[in-house]
This record gives C-alpha cells, sequence and structure tokens, in this order.
C-alpha cells in the first residue's frame, strides 16, 4: 500500500475540446487527492487548451501547457515533457478524449505490489452514443505468467506479437522503473506510445494486473485507433524488429522466443488481409456492424489463401446478422 506517494498524470491532447473537459473533472473529483496533472496540447486549432484552462478553475495542481502542431508521429515528446516536469512517484496515462472513475486513484494505489513496475486494469469502451461495453485486455486469454510479467520478459509473448494487453487508460508506472528505460518510448512514425514503452518496462521487472474497471476509453471516429491502422501496423511492425535487434540477448536470457510465431504474427498484421481482419474485428467488437461489413468484403477480395476467404466470409455473414460469433464462441470456450 503506498497511499500518500504523489501521483503525476500524463495527459496529451489534440482536438479534444469535447472532451477535455470532462477528462479534468473526473481526475479533480478523484477520491485520492495526491495528483498532479499535466495536460499537453499539441497545438489544437479547436480551442482545447483553452476549454482546459477553463475547467482547471484555479486549481494549483493542474498545468496546462500547449505547444504548435507537430502531429501523432511525435506524440512521445509531449509524454516525456510530462514525465520531466513531473514529481510523482507514480505515474499515470489518460489522453484527453479519455475518463476514469473517481475511484481510480485510491483502488490502484492501495493495491500496488511492491515489486510491480506498472499495474493496469479492466477498461471500458466509450462511443458516440455513450453505450458501454468491455473491451481489453481480453484477461481470459493472456498467460498468466504474461499478465503478470513473471519471470521478468514473460510479458514478451504477447507483446512481441502486436498483442497490447495493456490498456493505456489504466495504467499506472513507477517513475524510477520509466526513469531506467530511459522515460517513455516509441519507434520512428509510430502513433503510439503504450506498445513501445510496455515492452521495454518488460525487461525491467513484474506487472501487476488489478480486476477493477481503471478507465474508459472513448472511442470515435477522429481517433487515431480508427483512422491510422494501417499506419499503427506498419510502425509497430518496425519498432519490434528494432527492439528486438537491440535487445535479443537479454530477451534470449530471460524467455525462449518463438521466431516461427513471430514471424507468422508480424506478416499476418502486414498484409493487406491482416490489416482488414482486424479492422474489421474491431468494429465487430464495437457494434459497428455496417463497416464491419464493408470491412470483411473487402477481406475477401484480399484473401490469398481459401482458409483467409472462408474466414472473411464468416465474419461478413456474421456481421450482417449482427452478430459477433467469434467473441461469443471464445466466451463459451473460457466458461467451460
Amino acid at each position: 500500500m503506498v497511499v500518500g506517494d504523489l501521483v503525476s498524470i500524463i495527459t496529451p491532447t489534440y482536438n479534444h475540446a469535447p472532451y477535455i473537459g470532462a477528462c479534468i473533472d473526473r481526475v479533480k473529483a478523484q477520491r485520492y487527492p495526491h495528483w498532479e496533472l499535466f495536460v499537453l496540447d499539441d497545438g489544437s486549432p479547436d480551442g482545447t487548451a483553452a476549454v482546459a484552462e477553463r475547467h482547471a478553475d484555479g486549481d494549483s495542481r493542474i498545468h496546462v501547457w500547449r505547444r504548435e502542431h507537430k502531429g501523432p508521429e511525435r506524440l512521445v515528446e509531449l509524454y516525456n515533457h510530462g514525465l520531466e516536469r513531473s514529481r510523482g512517484a507514480f505515474v499515470a496515462i489518460l489522453e484527453g478524449d479519455d475518463y476514469w472513475p473517481d475511484d481510480k486513484l485510491q483502488v490502484q494505489l492501495q493495491a500496488f505490489e511492491p515489486d510491480a513496475v506498472m499495474s493496469f486494469g479492466l477498461c471500458r469502451v466509450v462511443q458516440p452514443d455513450e453505450a458501454f461495453m468491455y473491451v481489453a485486455p481480453r484477461i481470459s486469454t493472456v498467460p498468466t505468467a504474461a499478465r503478470s510479467n513473471r519471470p521478468a520478459g514473460a510479458a514478451l509473448h504477447e507483446l512481441l506479437r502486436l498483442h497490447n494487453f495493456v490498456p493505456a487508460v489504466t495504467a499506472m508506472v513507477r517513475r524510477d522503473a520509466l526513469e531506467r528505460i530511459g522515460g517513455f518510448q516509441s519507434g520512428h512514425g509510430m502513433v503510439q506510445v503504450d506498445l513501445a514503452t510496455w515492452c521495454h518496462l518488460a525487461l525491467e521487472g513484474p506487472f501487476q494486473f488489478i480486476d477493477h474497471e481503471l478507465g474508459f476509453w472513448r472511442r470515435h471516429e477522429h481517433s487515431i485507433t480508427t483512422t491510422r491502422v494501417a499506419q499503427m501496423a506498419r510502425s509497430r511492425h518496425r519498432f519490434m524488429t528494432a527492439f528486438l535487434s537491440a535487445h535479443r540477448a537479454r530477451i534470449e536470457a530471460l524467455i525462449e522466443l518463438d521466431e516461427a510465431q513471430l514471424t507468422a504474427a508480424w506478416a499476418h498484421t502486414m498484409h493487406p488481409f491482416g490489416l482488414l481482419w482486424k479492422q474489421g474485428r474491431r468494429h465487430m467488437i464495437f457494434g459497428e456492424f455496417s463497416a464491419a461489413q464493408t470491412t470483411f468484403l473487402a477481406a475477401m477480395k484480399e484473401a490469398t489463401t481459401a482458409t483467409e476467404w472462408v474466414r472473411a466470409t464468416v465474419a461478413w455473414l456474421a456481421s450482417t446478422l449482427r452478430v459477433d460469433l467469434l467473441t461469443m464462441a471464445r466466451s463459451l470456450i473460457n466458461s467451460r
């Protein structure tokens, strides 16, 4: 239990004027009072910074900073600027269009294990119509060793296959662990910071999963995870290749690498069929059935094997029936 320690909250934001007020208000509503919030605006033209300053309302714990727009490929610079300015022993991530339940910091700090470098929990997606459903991590599909990163490096079995099972909106990291890896990490052209940072942290010590809702991830048509799926996949592939090359000896000392599995996972993610399949599955998970229909139809045309064509066809039929058969099947299997 580490209650009493200061938590530094890093909030990168861009064109989040409709959401940043609620984001800040939910931080102010936290039951745990020992926090500082750094709202870091990437030159939003929609007045995001002005809205943030209004909602800060003279609270000395809230700091709003604005830079000229540099784009999501340089998002990691915002994260590390916030890290450099902050003082907390713990660092939490809250992007400007997301928000937290009121007990987030309290629950997480009370449960934080002494040897864990990072903890995370369940999150929900929030759609534009305010419909809710559980999203990542689908923790039942993640092996216990990977989930807890015990022994150190075990999480890389999943992370290296591009399975990011740690929702950034729920993550809290020890500052000293972040400093050991040189701050938040990214790769050339990457439009996200979380996966690269988790890979580096996996070499530092255990993770901790807390079975509690610790964040709300807002999904909307302008989200990077909605608009830049192909770019995200390609940049993550480049990062993973570089990360594995740079740290191979250390990784192999911790875990046994399955090179064939990695190659297959990366090839699937980079292939047009793989990209379309992933986007279609995302639409299905979020109940966006019409978009899923269009995406799976495109995937059928990009299929290079009979198996891929059958998968896309079944998925297209499921989207037409507005039933997520894959998630239902996984739920049945996991309930046995």
